[in-house]
Order: structure tokens, then C-alpha cells, then sequence
């Protein structure tokens, strides 16, 4: 026990003994102004979508600077940087999340850490972006306009597009830059990622003879002032569809449904969009629903149909895009589009549309019957801003060989309506029944009015057998010739599709 004490007493006096030595080397930590050194500053600006600024931030990073103080010179004013989001020995990192604090760093003279200052200048200018080209195609040309763009003619600046980690530097090649208009047009995508691209202006200069401390005494301090602008525009490619593709129908409400046909066709996203230059975004809610399978017909064909969505009734463009998850943001994921220019598709209030009610009877021999089909504007006309005048509303009706009806609305080329101010020569609407196999419309029996339309129809014999139950469809087609009263005819049509599934069963005889 003795001994113990004594080894123990050796051992304090020792390090008494070191404590007492003057000029002893002390640990490093957190700022020293002895030793501390900055050799890179960066400054970072984000962009929305809108080119509207969304944060800025200010990287100072070098060593031994946890702790130390932080001022920025802008215009006369000075200004204390605090509580950074980042404070280490080698990186301190403020954001700057408040709009009166980002003029502060955009018109920044100098900032000063601990004891240096270190000069920005003139040297913080940057170019702006207001208007980008929304897509454009691999060998397409990319358009922006903005401020400063004589710092891109000169190679001030570097320009990147690109979308995470993997961007593009834009070569003096393919950037070609009116510093007068400040428009720039950009080429060379051909390479590119398909897909949305954020443009990344950079601006990277050295400030020379800073002196932080007796150590570092004239170091270079390397500047970095990046502005990224997310979201900016899409490089796309055209889907592989066939020309003969075909939208039935072409207007319908909430929940109908959209068939797409074509002899090359692929399982595709359907969009319903104001504007196909790329200034209506793709959205969730504007994005075709519960769409069908692909299927091949019996004439080798290919279809599959999707549900109008829950938009503002009103006519749109219909846009097939690559398949994008419900997950993602359709705006981040679309890469190829297919825009379907042959028609627009109208979006009706979903009293307006084509409806069936019932079939009565509902089912019958195999060998064929006669059935009634009650439902509304199966034959009474429901073209919103259409008017027929009084004396013309009673229409001539007649069927032809096939069983298909037709009802016209006309008076040997005069006028007997108007049609959005324009002046209507005539009305046409065909009505096709299919029952598994199409079926006749009769004239007797049929009816149409404002409350009810009435179909009889001869179900012809089922001669496909397989399956007894089978939806009940009426197909209408409703054409509108207009005239300006100089002899210039004006068509529109219109197609829609009323179903009732399983709504006929087929007793074999």
C-alpha cells in the first residue's frame, strides 16, 4: 500500500512539473486567429420552376473556423452573419431564407471572416434567366432570355442544364448569345439526358493577397457564386405511335371513358392539357385515370381506353406521354409525348353527357329480339352553345341498312341556328347500338325529348357465343356545319359513348 502511495505521488509531480513549462503546444480547437485560414467561399441562389428566388446560402470553408465570426459588406452597410446551419472546423454554412436578406448577397463587396476581409468587387454580377423554352427535342434549339448575358458571351460564366448529380457544360459551340437583346440560343442536346433539366449559371474567380495571420499571411482565396434555376425546361422525345391512331370519343364527362386505337401502340399516360407548348404542366389531375390494359383486336389493332379526370369542363388537347408512377411528380418523370393534334377533346358537365339508363327487357333469345333502351341525349342534342331556331327543332329521321339512325337538323342550305355567333346550316346525328353485335335501331317506337330518350332496337343473334352477358353501348356522332356568310363552311364534330355494362344477357335457345 505503500509503495502504491508513493508511484502515485511520483506521478502528480510530474505533471506538475510539465504544467509549469512555458511555451507549451496547445490543442487545436475551434477557431484560433493564429492559425485559422479560409481557402474557398462559395454563394449559392435557388430558382423555382417560375424563376422566382426560393434561398440563398454562403459556404466558407477552410480550417479551424468553428466559431468564428462572420460579417458581410453590402453597399455601406455591415452586417453580422449568425448561427450557422453547418459550423465546423472546416466549413461554416449559413442559409438565408428571408427575401431582404438576399439583396444583401447579391450586392456583396466584401465578406469578412474573423480578422480578413476578403474583396468580392465587381466581380458578383451574374446573368438572370426570365423565359426559357419549356421543351424542346434533342436536335431542337433551346431559347432564353434574361440580364447580363454579356457575362456569357465573354466566358465569365459557365452554364450547365442537367438534373441531379449528372449535368451538362454547354460549349461557346452551342450557346450563341445576343448581349444586346440578352437572348441566347442553345444547341447540341443530342447527347443528353431525356427528361426535366434544372440550368446552372457559375461564376468561379480567385481573390488574391489575403492576410489571415502571421501562418497564412498573402493566400489565395478561391470564389464559387453558383445560381440554380430547378425545373427550367424538358428535353423529350416523340413516342412511337402510328399515324392512324384514333380518340374515340372526342368529349365526355368525368369518369367516361377514352378509346385510343392504332396498329403501334404501346401502354401510355393520357393528359388532358390547355396547351401543348409546355406551359400547362402535366399533373396528377389533369393525368388520365384507371387506365385499361393494352389489347389487341380481332384487326390486329391496339387499344386500351382511360376515364376522363375531374377537370374544368371545356375543350382540351390530348397528350400520350411515357408511363410515369402515381408516386413522382409527372413534371420530373415525363420524357416522350405524343400529341394527338387531329382533335380536342371536350369535357362536358356530367348532366349534359350521353347516358343509359336501362334495357328493357334486359335479356333475350340468342337468335335475336327487341329490346328498349331509355337513357338521356341518346338522340336529343347536347353540343353546349348550340341553338336551333324554334321552327327547326323538329328533326327528319331515318335509318339506314346497317341499323345505324340518323337525325338531321336543316333547311336546303339555309340558316336554322347559330353555333358560338356563327351561323348553322346543319345538324347531323347518327345513333349505333352495339349489343354484342350492332344492332337496328327502329324508327317505330323511338323517341327523343327533354326529359327521356327512348331506343328500340333489333338485337341481332349472338354469334360470338363465348360469353352470354354483354354491355350495352350507343355509339352518337353529331355533326355541326357552320357558314360565315361568304360561302366558308366550317365542320365540327363531335363523338361520345354511352355504356352500360353488362347491361344484355343472351339465353341460348
Amino acid at each position: 500500500m505503500r509503495k502504491s502511495k508513493k508511484i502515485l505521488s511520483a506521478i502528480l509531480i510530474i505533471m506538475m512539473l510539465l504544467s509549469s513549462i512555458p511555451n507549451q503546444s496547445k490543442l487545436a480547437y475551434g477557431y484560433d486567429k493564429d492559425t485559422y485560414i479560409v481557402t474557398e467561399i462559395v454563394i449559392g441562389k435557388e430558382h423555382d420552376s417560375n424563376r422566382f428566388t426560393t434561398g440563398m446560402s454562403l459556404s466558407i470553408k477552410g480550417r479551424e473556423l468553428e466559431g468564428a465570426s462572420v460579417f458581410i459588406e453590402y453597399g455601406s452597410k455591415y452586417e453580422q452573419l449568425t448561427n450557422p446551419k453547418i459550423n465546423t472546423d472546416s466549413l461554416l454554412y449559413f442559409e438565408l431564407t428571408k427575401p431582404e436578406d438576399w439583396d444583401k448577397l447579391k450586392n456583396l463587396n466584401s465578406i469578412i471572416v474573423g480578422d480578413a476581409s476578403i474583396s468580392i468587387g465587381n466581380q458578383g454580377a451574374m446573368p438572370t434567366i426570365t423565359d426559357v423554352t419549356p421543351k424542346v427535342k434533342k436536335d431542337e434549339t433551346l431559347q432564353l432570355k434574361g440580364t447580363n448575358f454579356e457575362l456569357i458571351e465573354s466566358g465569365a460564366v459557365t452554364v450547365k442544364y442537367g438534373t441531379g448529380l449528372l449535368f451538362n457544360t454547354i460549349d461557346k459551340d452551342n450557346i450563341k448569345v445576343d448581349p444586346e437583346e440578352n437572348t441566347a440560343e442553345v444547341t447540341g442536346f443530342e447527347k443528353a439526358e431525356l427528361g426535366l433539366q434544372d440550368i446552372e449559371i457559375t461564376r468561379e474567380f480567385d481573390i488574391e493577397s489575403v492576410y489571415f495571420n502571421q501562418q497564412y499571411n498573402n493566400k489565395t482565396v478561391n470564389i464559387k457564386i453558383t445560381h440554380t434555376y430547378n425545373g427550367q425546361f424538358r428535353i423529350i422525345e416523340d413516342l412511337n405511335i402510328s399515324d392512324d391512331i384514333e380518340m374515340f370519343p372526342n368529349r365526355g364527362a368525368e369518369g367516361s371513358k377514352v378509346y385510343f386505337k392504332a396498329s403501334q401502340l404501346r401502354q401510355y399516360d393520357v393528359y388532358f392539357l390547355k396547351a401543348t407548348d409546355g406551359t400547362d404542366p402535366y399533373t396528377n389531375a389533369n393525368k388520365g385515370k384507371n387506365p385499361s390494359p393494352l389489347q389487341q383486336t380481332d384487326d390486329n389493332m391496339y387499344v386500351f381506353t382511360v376515364e376522363v379526370p375531374d377537370i374544368v369542363p371545356g375543350e382540351y388537347w390530348i397528350v400520350l406521354t411515357n408511363q410515369v408512377p402515381g408516386n413522382k411528380d409527372p413534371m420530373q418523370a415525363v420524357s416522350g409525348e405524343y400529341i394527338y393534334t387531329k382533335e380536342r377533346f371536350t369535357v362536358i358537365q356530367g348532366g349534359k353527357s350521353a347516358t343509359i339508363d336501362t334495357i328493357q327487357p334486359n335479356s333475350g333469345p340468342d337468335t335475336g329480339s327487341l329490346s328498349t333502351i331509355t337513357g338521356r341525349y341518346l338522340g336529343t342534342l347536347n353540343v353546349d352553345d348550340l341553338e336551333i331556331n324554334k321552327e327547326f327543332q323538329v328533326p327528319q329521321r331515318s335509318v339506314s341498312g346497317d341499323g345505324v339512325m340518323t337525325v338531321i337538323y336543316e333547311d336546303n342550305g339555309g340558316v336554322i341556328g347559330k353555333y358560338r355567333e356563327a351561323n348553322v346550316t346543319s345538324v347531323k346525328k347518327t345513333i349505333k347500338v352495339i349489343i354484342g353485335p350492332q344492332a337496328n335501331v327502329q324508327e317505330e317506337g323511338t323517341s327523343f325529348s327533354s326529359d327521356i330518350d327512348k331506343l328500340v332496337v333489333r338485337i341481332n343473334p349472338n354469334t360470338e357465343g363465348s360469353n352470354p352477358v354483354k354491355d350495352v353501348v350507343v355509339e352518337t356522332t353529331t355533326t355541326i356545319i357552320t357558314e360565315d356568310g361568304k360561302s366558308n363552311e366550317k365542320t365540327y364534330t363531335f363523338t361520345e359513348r354511352a355504356e352500360l355494362p353488362k347491361g344484355y344477357t343472351f339465353i341460348s335457345s
